[in-house]
Parts: structure tokens; sequence; C-alpha cells
């Protein structure tokens, strides 16, 4: 924490680094923790309904036979 408040030759440079190195990582970790799952959920909801109205279809082909 010292080293947010120094002063003399690259005191600058390490702040900014330091910056972009912590937004970095809460960035990845708030998109690992909840987009990605929100996009998950969303896809795989999607692709149940798809393959649910599948099956139902290919049951109801199934229960009219040629004679």
């Amino acid at each position: 924490m010292t080293h947010m408040f120094s002063s003399g030759a690259g005191a600058a440079s390490r702040y900014s680094i330091g910056v972009v190195v912590v937004t970095g990582m809460l960035i990845g970790t708030l998109f690992t923790l909840f987009v990605l799952p929100t996009v998950y959920s969303l896809l795989a909801r999607d692709h149940s309904q798809v393959a649910g109205s599948e099956r139902a279809e290919g049951l109801a082909h199934e229960d009219v036979k040629p004679a």
C-alpha cells in the first residue's frame, strides 16, 4: 500500500502498471464468475427446448405407421 504514495524514479510507471494489472484481474474474475455462467445457462436452456421439440416430433412420426 505504501507504493501507492511513493515518489521517485519510476513511481508513476509502477503505479500505472499496477492499475492495469488490478483492473484486468477484476474484469477477468467478474467475467468468469458472472458473465460466462449466465451465457452458458441461456444457451443450455435454448438447447434443451430445441431437443425437447425434436423429441416430440420424433414420437409423433412413430405413432403414424403405414399399414
